[in-house]
């Protein structure tokens, strides 16, 4: 059997969650792009962040126990025993299900470490009594020149501007790009079929050559 040179790792890059500014700062790296509605739940294990989902809000406020349902079974299938929430948008939109979520997360002993409310970059928390901490008329914020933002810039990351962006960057390329793009397809299925045909191919040889290419990044609430 043919054995590939183990590949040194790079070093994991750790960003470090301070703040509420942080978190806010983090997720458009973790979806995409920079969301201005719906609600963003992070969970954390053992303070290391392990999964961020966004979605939007129902319109109909009748589908919201079942939305929140949803969720939140999703979180327990993670094993998730920290999360945060972040909801986009006007208080009257966001606060219903804010209640909800804080519910259902408690039914399932799942700790919630802080629920915010953005908009019109201020961002308000449910959890925090304190007016001198968190104003009514909210705390304001600048995610662009966050440190958080900015080591997620240094590790690679990419937040596009909204999510109409995200959606035009999926689309299928047409025309000229699409010639190129089929052809480059068509050579990188012929190169990976031939190392397949390679006699006595290491089977771990994909999975070593991914980690080569790869960057650990930690992302941690401390």
């Amino acid at each position: 059997m043919h054995h590939h040179p183990e590949q040194p790792r790079r070093q994991p890059t750790t960003i470090r969650l301070q703040t509420p500014a942080d978190l806010i700062a983090i997720v458009p790296y973790l979806i995409g792009y920079r969301p201005d509605q719906g609600l963003v739940v992070v969970a954390f294990n053992n303070d290391l962040l392990t999964v961020a989902l966004r979605s939007d809000l129902p319109d109909q406020p009748s589908d919201r126990d079942e939305f929140v349902t949803q969720a939140v079974r999703m979180l327990v299938h993670e094993a998730a025993p920290r999360v945060a929430l972040i909801g986009y948008g006007p208080a009257e939109r966001i606060t219903p299900y804010m209640h909800a979520f804080a519910t259902a997360l408690t039914a399932h002993n799942i700790a919630i470490l802080d629920m915010l409310r953005c908009e019109n970059d201020r961002y308000w928390s449910y959890l925090c009594p304190d007016p001198a901490c968190c104003p009514p008329e909210g705390t304001p914020y600048d995610a662009g020149s966050n440190r958080a933002a900015a080591h997620a810039v240094l590790a690679g990351l990419v937040a596009l501007p909204g999510k109409e962006a995200l959606q035009q960057m999926l689309q299928p390329v047409e025309g000229e790009q699409r010639t190129i793009m089929t052809a480059a397809t068509a050579a990188a299925r012929a190169r990976a079929e031939a190392k397949l045909a390679t006699p006595n191919l290491d089977e771990h040889y994909w999975f070593t050559e991914g980690l080569s290419n790869s960057q650990d990044l930690w992302i941690i609430s401390s």
